[in-house]
């Protein structure tokens, strides 16, 4: 969400976000025009300075988004792995592989790869964990899974 909706300046309607995180974090004006890129530090404190219900839906919960204490799910795939993931669901459809119209491994509106140990530390790591401590747990994912992305 950071990447396609805050970094980027093309998607207008995200501009009011990006306007308001710079005015908060007092980001210098020149010419009338507001200095460069959100901060994806800026971003999380914005994003989880908001309760849970009242964020924007792209950095929502997933836990509570997908209501897991309501719904039992038989599968969830991971984006980290969705190429893997979505033909296993074709698989449990009964649809053949080469079904789908698009190849799920064709990547559709890419963004710029950022290394997480680029643009988190451990405090605001710990601050993310906080935040979305029930994803991290529903999901089985490493609290210091920052510190490990490599590839």
């Amino acid at each position: 969400a950071y990447k396609s909706k805050i970094l980027s300046e093309t998607d207008n309607h995200y501009r009011r976000i990006r306007d308001e995180i710079r005015i908060r974090n007092r980001y210098p004006v020149r010419n009338g025009q507001p200095a460069g890129r959100v901060a994806f530090r800026d971003f999380v404190r914005y994003a989880i300075g908001i309760r849970d219900r009242n964020r924007d839906s792209h950095w929502h919960s997933q836990a509570r988004l997908l209501m897991l204490d309501v719904i039992d799910y038989r599968f969830i795939g991971r984006v980290e792995k969705f190429p893997e993931d979505f033909k296993k669901v074709l698989s449990r459809l009964g649809l053949p592989e080469g079904s789908m119209i698009l190849d799920p491994s064709e990547v559709v509106n890419p963004t710029a790869r950022i290394y997480h140990a680029a643009v988190f530390d451990r405090k605001l790591a710990d601050q993310v964990y906080r935040a979305f401590k029930e994803d991290f747990e529903a999901f089985g994912y490493d609290r210091d899974s920052w510190m490990f992305d490599f590839d």
